[in-house]
């Protein structure tokens, strides 16, 4: 649930990195061995296109630092916006957070993408003898 609300959110905002191998409280390098990288990488990326609708790519590499390997996973800039996860929840960042993204909210991120157009919504209880006949 964290990655797939991270990942969203680096693909609404302009990309980002994930760095897999580093505590995440401390900073400190725990690092990776090979065969834990091979299965991480395999994971991320079935769940990158198997959890993220559209599918994304990601990127990764493995890097050493304090001579310790870590994963740095790049998430790019979301090119086919909204994105949203498996479960069809879209998400959008909110300060320093995440949350939900309201139905007035997706509509106004569909349409900023070009994805909406207001003529062409329908109109409730309307009939072609609305129209003007000028």
């Amino acid at each position: 649930m964290i990655l797939r609300q991270k990942w969203l959110r680096c693909l609404i905002i302009e990309g980002g990195l994930i760095i897999i191998g580093v505590e995440n409280k401390t900073g400190d390098i725990i690092g990776l061995n090979f065969k834990t990288i091979e299965t991480v990488n395999n994971l991320l990326f079935n769940w990158a296109s198997n959890n993220i609708k559209p599918a994304i790519t990601i990127f990764t590499e493995t890097v050493l630092v304090e001579q310790k390997n870590v994963l740095v996973v790049t998430v790019p800039k979301g090119i086919d916006k909204p994105y949203c996860d498996k479960d069809m929840v879209f998400w959008i960042k909110s300060a320093a957070n995440k949350r939900r993204v309201s139905p007035e909210e997706l509509r106004r991120l569909y349409q900023s993408v070009g994805k909406l157009y207001a003529e062409r919504q329908p109109i409730e209880e309307s009939s072609i003898a609305d129209l003007d006949k000028y």
